[in-house]
């Protein structure tokens, strides 16, 4: 049970995490704000200054995950790669 409820609390705060992508930073549904923040203030050849603070305050808040906003993006990789894999296999 508790499984089930801590699966479902990660499914309800990365949606919140789209929606604010998209509502208030107008990205890509498919992206989750602390993906995005890595994305466009750490692994960008030029970080933009206004993701890379995102990024360090979104860390903050979420303490108990070390570099939440590349744990966040790795899963997405992840979470692409195995997409890609099944689709792969039907064809």
């Amino acid at each position: 049970m508790l499984s089930e409820l801590s699966q479902l609390a990660f499914m309800l705060f990365s949606l919140l995490s789209r929606a604010i992508n998209v509502v208030a930073f107008g990205g890509d549904a498919c992206q989750t704000t602390s993906s995005r923040a890595y994305i466009e203030g750490v692994l960008n050849p030029e970080p933009n200054d206004v993701w890379e603070r995102r990024a360090r305050v979104i860390n903050r808040l979420v303490f108990w995950q070390p570099d939440h906003c590349r744990m966040s993006w790795l899963a997405e990789v992840e979470r692409a790669n195995r997409t890609l894999e099944k689709n792969l296999r039907r064809n």
